[in-house]
């Protein structure tokens, strides 16, 4: 999966307005303070370096999955793009974008993260998170729930992201 400098730039202008939309989401900023709490919580039960450094790499990984989901969403809009329909109406022309119905949509995200290094980041994430479960073995349920957050937090971001570029 490779983009061109105009749909990095076109994706990042995208993102940068769909911060400032999700700025005022509330279920998105609940989910990130419980981030914080739950990476607090870890780094105060086991106040270790070792510790430290597997949280920062888990997150480092998640940024880096997270970029990937997002030119994921990012070609997949593009695509649903380009099957605008325009029907005339009493009123002029209506222009409507047939969207994919949610299982195309997730088999071609699917197909398009395969392309990537997606699956290789995803495993070391997967080694890094089995790490830190047996760091944090007293209470490892937090580090599940800190998954989880962070897959919830994903696809509402991508969600948001793919919506926006086929409203614009």
């Amino acid at each position: 999966m490779k983009l061109t400098q105009d749909d990095q730039k076109e994706l990042k202008d995208a993102l940068t307005n769909v911060k400032k939309i999700l700025k005022d989401n509330k279920k998105l900023k609940e989910l990130y303070l419980k981030k914080e709490q739950i990476i607090s919580y870890l780094t105060l039960m086991n106040n270790s370096k070792e510790n430290k450094e597997l949280i920062k790499k888990f997150n480092e990984y998640d940024k880096k999955l997270r970029k990937l989901e997002e030119e994921a969403a990012f070609l997949i809009a593009n695509e649903e793009k380009a099957n605008i329909v325009i029907k005339k109406t009493m009123l002029g022309e209506k222009r409507i974008i047939n969207k994919y119905d949610e299982q195309k949509y997730e088999n071609k995200f699917n197909k398009v993260l395969k392309e990537t290094n997606y699956l290789e980041l995803s495993r070391q994430r997967s080694d890094i998170f089995k790490k830190l479960v047996k760091i944090n073995l007293e209470d490892c349920s937090v580090l599940y729930k800190l998954d989880s957050l962070e897959t919830e937090m994903s696809i509402i971001e991508t969600d948001t992201l793919r919506e926006y570029l086929l409203e614009n």
